[in-house]
């Protein structure tokens, strides 16, 4: 290769790195940051809370059995402790919280979110699938 052809791949190679440069750079100046991310973190939140939620015994219960009580006979305890937890894990944020078997719905807050980001999950008890949706407004 002659001197003036490694000369032009190096400047071709400089100019591509300069345009991969300014497409990051514009990107991220019109990139609006600030809606966004919130989002993602609200996410992250609803996500981390479920599963603190499903790993959590209280009085010697563990969550699946809250859940099965709630569903099949009383609702009380779900209905004053989970609450509480959920606002003290995440004060004044506001949120819903629905529990429902199948069709059913056991449980649902009166609150209503316009905007939100929703976590779910699936419990199986015996030969029942319970739905636990939490959902953080924004």
């Amino acid at each position: 290769m002659k001197k003036a052809q490694t000369e032009m791949m190096g400047l071709v190679i400089l100019v591509l790195l300069i345009v991969i440069a300014a497409i990051f750079a514009i990107r991220f100046m019109f990139f609006n940051q600030e809606d966004s991310f919130p989002e993602l973190k609200l996410q992250l939140q609803a996500d981390n809370l479920r599963n603190a939620l499903l790993n959590l015994n209280i009085e010697d219960k563990v969550f699946s059995d809250i859940v099965l009580q709630c569903c099949e006979s009383n609702c009380d305890f779900f209905k004053v402790e989970v609450p509480k937890l959920i606002e003290y894990s995440l004060p004044s944020q506001k949120y819903e919280l629905e529990l429902s078997k199948g069709p059913q719905n056991c449980y649902k807050t009166d609150k209503t979110c316009i905007k939100k980001v929703v976590s779910s999950s699936n419990i199986q008890k015996n030969t029942d699938n319970y739905n636990l949706v939490i959902s953080l407004c924004y």
